[in-house]
């Protein structure tokens, strides 16, 4: 399992993989980084253009920025691929590791479609989304369209909701398994709409563990 001090890192699950970023809102003056361990490498991205990186089984690439919001922000890969550590090092790198750490003030859409229709994408079991309190879109559609999708996170932290922030957030994975531990302790509208549409391998229903106060209108308001 992922801790909080791991960055967000892309594992290529085979040889001659190249991983694609494209759209994220990046400048010369606030880059986004993307480090290669196994060759001791940072890569630097000043723009919104399509990057392409080599790797190979087993390389991982850890990304980490303070752009605050990646909305817009796509990673698919030309072969499988896995996803996991903290999540806030792509976005909030400065403080991603505190316990409690949160969305910059008036951001929203943070990650939405961060992975859509990125069919390579095999596990994200170990992707950590640690932020407690969300803001309105954040995971809309995160992973939609990944159709090769076995395991989504383990667990979805936050306990307070905001609109639309899980809307579709699995939307289209046909061969998701599991679903999440979900903590939250309310809900908000939209924010579970269609959620796990066109999932037809799920085995097990989401699991809510703390008091739970569901409003009424989330699914279809």
């Amino acid at each position: 399992m992922a801790e909080l001090t791991d960055r967000f890192y892309i594992k290529s699950d085979e040889n001659d993989n190249i991983i694609y970023i494209s759209g994220a809102p990046a400048t010369e003056s606030n880059p986004l980084y993307v480090y290669k361990p196994r060759t001791d490498t940072t890569y630097t991205i000043t723009s919104e253009a399509e990057v392409a990186l080599n790797a190979d089984f087993d390389d991982k690439l850890e990304l980490y920025s303070d752009l605050g919001s990646l909305y817009g922000m796509n990673i698919t890969a030309s072969k499988n691929f896995i996803v996991g550590g903290n999540i806030m090092s792509l976005s909030n790198n400065s403080t991603y590791t505190n316990e409690h750490v949160s969305f910059t003030t008036g951001t929203s859409q943070n990650f939405a479609g961060l992975f859509k229709n990125s069919t390579k994408l095999i596990n994200a079991h170990d992707l950590l989304l640690p932020v407690n309190v969300l803001k309105n879109f954040c995971y809309k559609e995160m992973f939609a369209g990944c159709s090769n999708l076995t395991n989504g996170p383990a667990e979805l932290s936050a306990t307070l909701l905001a609109e639309s922030c899980y809307e579709s957030m699995f939307s289209g994975c046909s061969n998701l398994i599991n679903t999440p531990d979900c903590k939250a302790n309310s809900s908000w509208k939209r924010c579970f709409k269609n959620m796990f549409s066109g999932c037809s391998k799920i085995t097990n229903a989401m699991t809510f563990t703390n008091l739970f106060t569901f409003y009424t209108a989330s699914n279809s308001d």
